[in-house]
């Protein structure tokens, strides 16, 4: 038979104060009961916390005390997710931009629904991974490639989509942002990438273009589509997105611009940390932590055409309460802090971060 621990006139648990009323024995450790299973009493000869006194339980063989456990306190994690930007084409269009995920508001371009701010637990390792941006293609000879995707705690932003390289060494790619169509021989390559809801946006469709440019598409962005080339100027590289950032603003996920065929054309430009499109020998590649897109290359001398512009690396930005900290058990990481909050900018590697206090 179960023993009643609360008799049948106690009928209210919420009363103001007055007797007759529940009462709570107390003593000291000198003048315990011997006790039975279920007994409770105050101990005024112990302390907890701020308190001369602390409850106790008798468990059927001895008294024990209640233990006085606070519950641990989420971190609330703001967090922009990037993948790596896609490499531009050779002679072709811009690449894609990585992917861009975000908890915090952006401006200059819109990557649609934000996400949603993570409730984080400390001393709980949680996995990242850094996408790599994709290396630039050579016309005729090497096929461009896509960027790589950037994950934290299964919140991935996918690579960007590689540009096509001139003149049937592969398609443009599908990504966070798709790569950029080919232009002098659109009838096997116009088709520019698609882009991923809520992270990019597709690359530049092509059709064959005529003197005096033979211009190329660009890249599509995280925040916009490319610009649409004409025939004397290549299209430029969707736009990416601008956010507020300690100590200065994110300018992130623009896509490659386009290239020109020849020296009538003007090469198509990006921005947010895409490279340009170029005509001759060498193009810059896109800004690293960025995810921005190769520029695509223009012709160069038929034995020594010019390599496309590799594409941004992507990077993990993670913003939390100053009262934490954080550590990577591989990898490599950057943190600032202003008066309220630090700012952790995950750079490479792959590995798992914890929060301490």
């Amino acid at each position: 038979m179960a023993n009643t621990r609360v008799t049948t006139p106690v009928t209210d648990l919420d009363k103001a104060t007055s007797l007759p009323g529940l009462k709570l024995p107390s003593g000291t450790n000198a003048n315990q009961p011997s006790g039975v299973q279920g007994m409770i009493r105050n101990d005024t000869g112990e302390t907890t916390g701020s308190s001369a006194s602390a409850i106790e339980h008798h468990n059927g063989t001895n008294w024990q005390y209640f233990a006085a456990t606070e519950s641990a306190v989420p971190v609330l994690v703001d967090y922009v997710i990037v993948g790596g930007g896609g490499g531009g084409g050779g002679y072709n269009g811009g690449g894609g931009a990585g992917g861009v995920r975000s908890t915090l508001t952006e401006t200059g371009g819109s990557i649609g629904t934000l996400e949603t701010i993570l409730s984080l637990s400390v001393a709980t390792p949680y996995a990242f991974t850094i996408g790599a941006g994709g290396t630039g293609g050579r016309q005729n000879s090497i096929a461009s490639s896509s960027g790589g995707l950037t994950s934290f705690n299964g919140i991935e932003s996918l690579g960007g989509g590689r540009a096509a390289t001139h003149p049937n060494v592969n398609q443009a790619g599908n990504g966070g942002s798709g790569g950029a169509g080919n232009s002098y021989y659109a009838a096997t390559q116009a088709a520019g990438g698609t882009g991923q809801s809520n992270q990019g946006y597709a690359g530049g469709d092509a059709t064959a273009k005529a003197a005096p440019g033979y211009t190329a598409p660009g890249g599509g962005g995280a925040g916009g589509l490319p610009v649409t080339q004409t025939n004397a100027v290549a299209g430029n590289g969707g736009t990416g997105v601008d956010i507020t950032w300690n100590p200065s603003n994110l300018a992130i996920g623009g896509g490659g611009g386009g290239g020109a065929y020849t020296p009538g054309g003007t090469a198509g430009t990006a921005s947010h940390g895409g490279a340009d499109g170029f005509y001759g020998a060498t193009g810059a590649n896109a800004t690293a932590l960025t995810g921005g897109g190769g520029g695509g290359a223009g012709y160069g001398n038929p034995n020594a055409h010019p390599l496309a512009s590799n594409g941004g690396s992507g990077a993990i930005y993670l913003k939390y309460p100053k009262s934490f900290n954080i550590s990577l058990d591989s990898g490599s990481s950057v943190t600032t802090e202003d008066s309220t909050h630090k700012y952790t900018t995950i750079t490479g590697g792959t590995g798992n971060v914890e929060f301490t206090q």
